[in-house]
């Protein structure tokens, strides 16, 4: 229940949540936040890894993307996020990964912190695309990605593939911002008389 539905690890210390355990379980005794965070949360992370890591074994090849945004507070972070369709052709999509980024967001960090997660996670080798954004730091940091001559032979940028709702997003902000100052344009003479 506590990592299920996202509760603080406290909450088997209160008094509610003991007297429910007790009504639903006669003898039933909540663990304390000590067991929780040092035995308890460590087993659920490591039988969920376990699992990912066996589905991944079912996957032959990955399209992983890469992403980087900043929290309201400047927190700046990573997020890669594998899709994959498995043996039965069921499709899969799972975060592998969003860790904060420390310092400047530089094309070789980037890359750093790509390489490790697909590493650890085993999956190295087996990713056939990298879809990011267009900003200079992801373009520059996956043109390090090794390229074979079939990858090369698809697209003039190797593995790596523009996010298409990024480049349409940022398209239609063009546009739009085209049109404003065009319309202003049209009424500004109107507005000075």
């Amino acid at each position: 229940m506590i990592y299920l539905d996202y509760k603080p690890l406290t909450v088997g210390e209160r008094e509610g949540m003991r007297h429910f355990a007790g009504v639903a379980q006669p003898g039933y005794i909540c663990p304390c936040y000590n067991t929780m965070r040092d035995s308890l949360m460590p087993q659920a992370l490591e039988e969920m890894e376990d699992g990912l890591r066996n589905l991944f074994k079912k996957g032959d090849g990955f399209v992983v993307s890469a992403d980087i945004w900043t929290s309201r507070r400047g927190h700046s972070f990573l997020g890669i996020v594998a899709s994959f369709i498995d043996g039965a052709f069921r499709g899969h999509t799972i975060l592998l990964s969003c860790d904060h980024i420390k310092g400047h967001h530089t094309a070789e960090r980037i890359y750093h912190m790509y390489e490790s997660v697909l590493k650890y996670w085993n999956v190295e080798g087996r990713v056939i695309r990298v879809v990011t954004g267009s900003a200079s730091n992801m373009v520059k940091a996956f043109t390090l990605f090794p390229v074979t001559e079939e990858e090369d032979e698809l697209t003039d940028e190797g593995a790596r593939v523009p996010a298409a709702a990024v480049v349409l997003n940022m398209m239609r902000r063009t546009d739009h911002l085209r049109c404003r100052r065009l319309k202003w344009k049209r009424w500004r003479p109107m507005l000075k008389t």
